[in-house]
């Protein structure tokens, strides 16, 4: 249902479109339609921009989408019109149309195996920055490499959650946390060589 009334609204606002820029009127509803439109937040709009199809942007690219807009342009005289722009991405069919917004199987599938990536990719980078300067320092076992490896791994880490983390104190805490840690096993490692 949800579909099918944004599929309406894109419509009508196609309609609106047209109307505004060939007949030089602005529609009544047009504000109240645009803002039916946008029921969803800003951040769904902004994730619907890089998906490879944008559910808030009619296309004459989809087949769907280029009916509406053929439709709302019936009648309409098309001299302000340029010549029609060639398109990197290939033309879709009747067969390839999807409903507006995402299959929700796929979605749901898309959101799994992407918290996957992301699970992964910090699991990677946490055993990356734990273990990689503990064997440097047990390889090396000399008390300057040991301060410089951690001083390095630090700043870069804290390179890293500046880059990710939102909050200043979230990053000074993980910050100082992973530093504690290294700084343990430098302790651990002088002690045992000395």
């Amino acid at each position: 249902m949800q579909r099918m009334r944004l599929r309406k609204l894109q419509d009508k606002l196609v309609q609106h479109a047209i109307a505004v820029q060939f007949h030089n009127e602005e529609p009544n509803e047009w504000e109240n339609d645009l803002k039916e439109y946008t029921i969803q937040d800003y951040e769904f709009m902004m994730s619907g921009s890089s998906a490879t199809r944008d559910p808030f942007l009619a296309s004459g690219e989809r087949y769907v989408d280029d009916w509406v807009i053929r439709r709302a342009l019936n009648g309409v005289h098309l001299g302000k019109l340029q010549a029609p722009i060639v398109v990197p991405a290939p033309w879709n069919t009747s067969k390839d149309s999807l409903p507006i917004g995402e299959i929700r199987s796929q979605h749901a599938a898309q959101v799994l195996v992407k918290g996957f990536q992301e699970r992964l990719l910090m699991a990677t980078l946490g055993g990356f920055f734990l273990v990689g300067p503990m064997w440097l320092m047990v390889k090396l076992n000399d008390q300057t490499t040991s301060l410089i490896t951690t001083t390095v791994f630090v700043v870069a880490f804290g390179l890293l959650m500046a880059s990710t983390l939102d909050k200043p104190k979230e990053v000074m805490s993980s910050t100082a946390a992973y530093a504690a840690v290294l700084v343990v096993f430098v302790g651990l490692g002088t002690t045992d060589s000395a």
